[in-house]
């Protein structure tokens, strides 16, 4: 897509309801300097990032790799059809920008070193944003928390935190964030699984009375009642926040992925997805 189709379209969504005219890079040299609003006037906000949105040159089409494994983020299909939250979101991006997408599935371990080579443009699957991660990509701004979170059966009333799991049976996967939290809870005894479902389906079946698995994980599996029986409790033990990669010589497209996150959060598309695949009850993590 060229950069002046890019500009026109994106700057006129991105400045709708917020009562500024797009301004092209043009049309701003054209202008009498007294014409634009001074710091601190109505408008002056929109002027300055619509004057940034302009900078941003965005061709297309982009390859994104996905990785699947970590529902509901990226799901596979019988028929080979990916769905889920971090495609919804990344389909979204797209349309917002007008760049055609062209989606490919990879092992997670495989996301970044394609990123370094050349051969996608961005990639996304529940990409935890860490410091050595971002030493050889760059990520978006964090578009969900995620951390360690506590399931138990509906039933039970006498568990509100990691100190009421003391002497219970915690189900938790190997070598997680979860894991570690529970070797720290006096008396407790520690079954250990694969899988987060395999955990929380221990806890539906009374073999557990408490699971230590990721926030993700549980909201899925409430929100889309393929586990009955269980309910999150407690705040979250640990924060994780994921983000979409890009190479680290892609700053324009980086920008415009950032400003649509943005557009999407106030326009109440975000809320949308969030719900579609994580139910109303958790948007407030």
């Amino acid at each position: 897509m060229k950069r002046s189709r890019f500009v026109k379209g994106f700057l006129t969504s991105f400045l709708t309801g917020i009562g500024a005219a797009a301004i092209s890079a043009c049309s701003r040299q054209s202008e009498p300097e007294g014409d634009a609003p001074a710091a601190g006037e109505p408008g002056a906000n929109a002027a300055t990032a619509a004057e940034e949105a302009a900078e941003i040159a965005v061709t297309g089409p982009w390859k994104v790799a996905l990785a699947a494994g970590f529902s509901p983020f990226v799901k596979v299909q019988a028929e080979g059809r990916l769905e889920g939250f971090d495609v919804d979101l990344i389909t979204a991006i797209g349309a917002a920008l007008g760049v055609t997408l062209q989606l490919e599935l990879l092992p997670f371990d495989s996301l970044l070193p394609t990123l370094q080579a050349g051969r996608a443009e961005v990639a996304l699957g529940a990409i935890p944003i860490t410091p050595e991660r971002a030493e050889s990509v760059n990520f978006s701004q964090p578009y969900f928390d995620a951390g360690v979170a506590i399931a138990i059966a509906t039933s039970r009333t006498d568990i509100a935190d990691l100190q009421d799991l003391q002497d219970q049976q915690v189900a938790v996967v190997l070598d997680t964030a979860g894991a570690q939290l529970a070797l720290d809870i006096s008396g407790s005894t520690l079954q250990t699984f694969e899988t987060d479902r395999q955990a929380l389906e221990a806890v539906s079946t009374r073999k557990a009375d408490a699971a230590l698995v990721t926030l993700p994980a549980v909201l899925d599996a409430i929100a889309a009642e393929q586990i009955s029986g269980i309910k999150r409790v407690g705040d979250r033990l640990t924060r994780e926040q994921y983000g979409i990669a890009v190479p680290k010589s892609s700053d324009d497209r980086l920008a415009a992925i950032n400003l649509t996150l943005e557009r999407l959060k106030s326009n109440g598309t975000y809320a949308d997805l969030y719900e579609k695949w994580f139910g109303p009850s958790s948007l407030a993590q």
